[in-house]
């Protein structure tokens, strides 16, 4: 393989089809791609994805490459769109959302630490701390004690179907305060 030290090189090379530099421009770009996607999806599956998906595009596109222009901008340009289309598809889909929802409360959560992106972590305590008792007592019960719909029963002296109301009802609250908080990570997301 060539030595490729600056972005025209990358860019020259790859305009002209090889093949081995596009390991090279991966390894100096992949693990920002992966950071910028994952600062807005929370989930590091749907991340990965958007990296193989950024370089796939990135390799299709690469005759519209300007060996004058950082590289960078043009596979941010990329990695924001499909972040974007890959939130779109989330937030139509209750059940990604729901997933979503998970993964940033449990990442909240998990070992006592706070989310990397304390924003949002604080964002879902104060969501969490504004649903009515019954509801916030079953979410943290089970998302952040762990108990199961049994146990919270029991704990609560109420039905298992109460408990499941509760928490459908404490989801459905979060998702959609959530889903209006989204809009401050989009647009932090596009001034970058």
């Amino acid at each position: 393989m060539k030595n490729v030290t600056d972005d025209g090189a990358f860019v020259s090379l790859l305009k002209h089809g090889e093949q081995t530099v596009m390991e090279s421009v991966y390894q100096k770009f992949a693990h920002r791609v992966f950071d910028v996607a994952f600062f807005v999806l929370k989930d590091t599956g749907w991340s990965e994805d958007i990296v193989q998906e950024v370089f796939i595009k990135l390799w299709n596109n690469r005759d519209k490459l300007d060996e004058e222009k950082e590289l960078w901008p043009f596979i941010y340009t990329i990695t924001k769109r499909e972040t974007l289309n890959k939130l779109k598809s989330i937030k139509s889909s209750k059940a990604a959302f729901d997933n979503l929802l998970i993964l940033a409360t449990d990442k909240f959560v998990s070992n006592d630490r706070l989310l990397e992106n304390k924003e949002l972590g604080s964002e879902i305590f104060r969501q969490v701390e504004g649903l009515p008792t019954q509801q916030r007592t079953v979410f943290v019960l089970s998302k952040i004690e762990g108990a199961t719909q049994d146990e919270i029963a029991q704990q609560l002296k109420v039905s298992k179907n109460t408990v499941k109301n509760h928490m459908a009802q404490a989801v459905k609250s979060l998702r959609k305060a959530l889903l209006q908080q989204f809009i401050l990570p989009l647009i932090f997301f596009y001034f970058l």
